[in-house]
């Protein structure tokens, strides 16, 4: 009983990497923002955080979902996997960039710093590609 279900299978495997990834991605916006701001936010940009981290935590994984990331087998996990992790998070970095120059014109309240948008590129996918190696 014990045994089948500690049992590796698909199923499991894709639950824990989208359990893994919603905490990566949550962790990785927040943290931007900590890095940007030297880990003292503005008030400003505490409610703005709000807004903005369910875009990015659940379009991240529904691009990975459909770039079929989560159906990889991961004991030959190599550079293509990681040029697919790559692929997912630069087109969202991209949307979200021009997405943000928008705001700044039109509705300056919602608008995050472009720094941030490049900080969560890059800590999404350190901590993406770590816990796949």
């Amino acid at each position: 009983m014990i045994s089948e279900l500690l049992k590796p299978t698909r199923t499991k495997r894709t639950i824990l990497f989208l359990f893994s990834d919603f905490l990566v991605f949550s962790f990785s916006v927040y943290f931007s923002f900590l890095l940007r701001f030297d880990f003292n936010i503005p008030e400003r940009y505490q409610s703005i955080i709000s807004y903005w981290m369910p875009v990015f935590v659940f379009s991240k994984i529904i691009l990975f979902w459909l770039l079929k990331i989560y159906q990889v087998n991961w004991r030959f996990v190599g550079l293509n996997e990681f040029f697919k992790i790559i692929s997912g998070l630069f087109p969202f970095s991209l949307v979200v960039l021009i997405v943000d120059l928008f705001l700044q014109m039109k509705y300056t309240g919602y608008s995050i710093p472009r720094s941030v948008i490049l900080i969560d590129f890059f800590v999404s996918l350190f901590l993406v590609s770590l816990i796949r190696i």
